[in-house]
């Protein structure tokens, strides 16, 4: 058993269940929740960026364990724009 090949697969199949996870709750936010053409074009380039991250091809150049630095970094972004809808702003 290599461990350090097996560690950066348990890596990679982290970040991208984040991915996943982080594009499911930013389609589940929708017009109403974002009203403003800029709100909405910042939904749908977050979206643009997480599905072209995911792919395989652009996954395999990047080190697994920056891969996943960078995407709960992402993943907290999403949260901001997730939190900074209508329903959550008074």
């Amino acid at each position: 058993m290599d461990f350090a090949k097996d560690e950066e697969k348990a890596v990679l199949s982290k970040s991208l269940a984040i991915i996943k996870k982080a594009i499911n709750d930013l389609t589940q936010l929708d017009h109403w929740q974002f009203p403003t053409p800029a709100s909405n074009s910042a939904k749908k380039l977050l979206i643009r960026s997480l599905e072209e991250l995911k792919k395989p091809e652009n996954c395999k150049i990047v080190d697994p364990a920056v891969l996943y630095n960078r995407v709960l970094e992402l993943r907290e972004l999403v949260e901001e724009v997730s939190m900074s809808s209508t329903d959550r702003i008074a």
